[in-house]
């Protein structure tokens, strides 16, 4: 382990990116979810989480903060 992060922040982020990757899902391979540009693939295409999406029910303060 390299100490940047502990053990509990490393759950956590999974857990955010998990809630996030929950919302869309690409078509192809890999899906993305991006919180800096809000991107999101869902389907064939790329939507923005914070227009599409009531994201408080999704993600807290506090996820943000650890992001």
């Amino acid at each position: 382990m390299d100490h940047v992060i502990t053990l509990e922040e490393a759950d956590q982020l999974l857990d955010l990116a998990s809630r996030g990757l929950s919302l869309g899902g690409g078509s192809g391979g890999a899906s993305i979810l991006d919180l800096h540009s809000g991107a999101l693939s869902k389907d064939d295409v790329f939507v923005d989480i914070y227009s599409s999406f009531d994201i408080a029910q999704t993600f807290t303060q506090d996820d943000f903060a650890l992001y």
